[in-house]
């Protein structure tokens, strides 16, 4: 071992639990492995970093949001009220919209647009939001997907699919929207 480059620094770094933990990247742990095949019962305990899993519930809590309260603020806006969806919304900045029809960037012109879209819209007869990829990592998580929407727009009854991605931040333990970017699929997609 002596000939191995730094090898002075690792007898040195007297490599102990916690300072083996502080090295290992988010996300990671120690586990405990308690090794029995050693002869006369003698046992040697090995710790063996592993990467966490993120817990079962908190992916699926944050698809089980996006298929109620997302699902419902968005509804909602098509039926013609921007309240639930503001509330969902982020109210720190940065916030972004591209849109399929129009964009924001800061909160001032995030409720500007939301107003404006809750005008236009009306009658929703139905939406659906088929997510096709999500995640979360710490406080942030994404969804890309397909939105179908039958709805009036400025009168006129219309059907048509968003492809969607929006990120979402957790504030004060909530899930929060902080981006979208939207817009209309290509014909030759959706068929």
């Amino acid at each position: 071992m002596s000939g191995l480059p730094g090898s002075r620094r690792l007898r040195e770094f007297r490599a102990t639990p916690k300072r083996v933990a502080a090295l290992l990247p988010p996300g990671w742990h120690l586990s405990r492995l308690i090794d029995l095949s050693r002869q006369k019962g003698h046992r040697r305990e090995i710790l063996w970093p592993q990467q966490m899993k993120v817990g079962m519930g908190e992916r699926e809590e944050f698809l089980r949001w996006a298929r109620s309260r997302l699902r419902d603020a968005e509804e909602a806006l098509h039926n013609g009220d921007a309240t639930p969806r503001l509330a969902i919304w982020s109210s720190n900045d940065p916030v972004t919209v591209l849109g399929a029809w129009k964009s924001a960037n800061g909160q001032e012109e995030l409720r500007e647009l939301f107003r404006q879209l809750e005008a236009s819209f009306s009658d929703c007869v139905s939406y659906s939001h088929d997510i096709v990829a999500a995640d979360v990592v710490g406080d942030m998580a994404y969804t890309v997907g397909y939105e179908h929407t039958q709805a009036s727009v400025n009168g006129e009854t219309r059907r048509y699919t968003l492809r969607a991605t929006q990120v979402y931040r957790r504030e004060d333990g909530e899930w929060k929207v902080a981006h979208r970017h939207a817009d209309t699929v290509p014909e030759a997609e959706e068929s």
